[in-house]
């Protein structure tokens, strides 16, 4: 790619793709949806306390809640911690191979051992950046991620500074 400003090598670990995937969470749930969740989880507690505090009618009336909220609480736990994600990492064999970036003013090359993609700038929806990574959004709900470890400090700000300029100004 003419004009390379930042080249990497990596090779994407499993704490990474955790990290992407709850960046991509985020972004896609949004805050009122967090607090939705929040709610089935005090829920769960509530309908506990009621188990807890024997309070027969009380936990009638709430069990069928009850178990929406526990379930949701089981689900938002397992998403938390990261687990389904590193089960998904370790069986996407593609995930695990050598990857190499290059971007520059033109755009974004991005190669693996299973093929590679160069596309302008304007290819891509939208840019996201976490504390260990930045995702790169060709579509809504698919992205290329670039460990920062595997950048060089100044490569970091001036990779950021090409997304910011080149996708962050986009509108949304």
């Amino acid at each position: 790619m003419m004009g390379c400003e930042v080249k990497a090598e990596f090779q994407l670990t499993a704490d990474d793709y955790v990290d992407a995937q709850r960046t991509h969470m985020r972004k896609t749930l949004g805050k009122k949806k967090v607090l939705i969740f929040a709610f089935y989880a005090f829920a769960g507690i509530l309908y506990i306390w009621a188990f807890i505090d024997r309070s027969p009618q009380l936990f009638l009336q709430l069990r069928p809640f009850g178990y929406v909220a526990l379930g949701s609480a089981v689900l938002i736990a397992g998403i938390c911690s990261g687990i389904p994600y590193r089960w998904q990492f370790r069986e996407i064999q593609a995930l695990h191979s050598t990857f190499t970036i290059e971007a520059g003013p033109e755009g974004l090359n991005f190669t693996g051992a299973r093929g590679q993609s160069q596309a302008r700038w304007e290819a891509f929806e939208d840019f996201r950046e976490s504390k260990t990574n930045f995702l790169i959004y060709t579509q809504p709900r698919l992205f290329f991620v670039i460990p920062k470890r595997a950048l060089q400090p100044e490569d970091t700000k001036a990779f950021r500074e090409l997304a910011q300029t080149h996708i962050g100004s986009k509108p949304r």
